[in-house]
């Protein structure tokens, strides 16, 4: 994954580019971390902080060029390690401003903006599983352990904190539609994409989900094909840091043959 939090601004921009996220979000991304974003409400309008308002002010979006060329021109001049990203879901509902301003009508100047791609419903389910996918927000290897939303029981479900028994009944019901071996599936972005949960309640249970599994408990049997003792084992296998090691381990050989087993006939010579 991209490390988005590193001290060199421009070799993060560079690794977004190079990946797969695409380079409207790696410029959207880099100019978060230079410029710092704005929080939208429902209707795309600017969230006020504290009481003062202040006057209108002009508006006008800019375009992706500009958004580049303004990206590019920062990075040309600084070496801040610029402002960290807790969550990519903190990047949905937001808009940057870019410095510089615009002509506007009647000779009034305007702000230079540009909208999160995040923002569009559409194209939130196409980036965000990306996003997950590709995108650390921490540089911790070790991942503390998470629950698997696409395998785990009901039950377990109806535990995760911070939802109403609706979005978590939205949960159970929309699993089922999630195609396998997907970034969607396998990052659980699906909670925000199908499930409908907000991004401020996914990333109120984000530390506990996830939609890949690390630990796999096993059973391993061993036979002769002409019939005679019979072995079996269980493991339970830690996959995590791409080391795997065994953390559970016990011997079955003194228990029956586990269900539906049918070691292979030998074939007469």
């Amino acid at each position: 994954k991209v490390y988005i939090n590193g001290d060199d601004v421009a070799a993060i921009y560079a690794a977004l580019q190079g990946s797969e996220v695409g380079s409207e979000v790696a410029a959207y991304i880099t100019a978060v971390k230079l410029f710092g974003s704005t929080k939208l409400d429902a209707n795309g309008n600017p969230i006020q902080r504290g009481k003062g308002k202040g006057g209108q002010q002009k508006v006008e979006v800019a375009t992706l060029d500009a958004l580049t060329s303004a990206v590019e021109t920062k990075l040309a001049s600084t070496t801040s390690s610029g402002r960290a990203i807790n969550s990519v879901i903190d990047l949905v509902n937001t808009r940057v401003t870019l410095p510089g301003t615009a002509g506007g009508g009647g000779g009034q100047s305007a702000t230079l903006v540009y909208n999160s791609p995040l923002n569009d419903p559409t194209r939130l389910r196409e980036l965000l599983p990306v996003l997950l996918d590709r995108v650390a927000t921490k540089e911790a290897v070790e991942v503390v352990p998470r629950l698997n939303v696409n395998a785990a029981p009901r039950e377990v479900i109806l535990g995760l904190p911070g939802l109403t028994d609706a979005d978590r009944e939205a949960i159970v019901g929309a699993r089922d539609g999630v195609v396998p071996g997907t970034a969607e599936y396998a990052t659980g972005a699906w909670l925000v994409t199908a499930a409908n949960l907000t991004p401020e309640k996914f990333k109120a249970i984000e530390k506990y989900v996830t939609g890949r599994s690390m630990v796999y408990r096993v059973q391993s049997i061993g036979y002769l094909a002409g019939g005679g003792p019979v072995a079996r084992v269980e493991a339970v296998i830690d996959t995590n840091l791409g080391a795997p090691r065994v953390i559970y381990f016990r011997d079955l050989g003194d228990l029956d043959a586990p269900r539906g087993f049918q070691p292979p006939v030998a074939q007469q010579q």
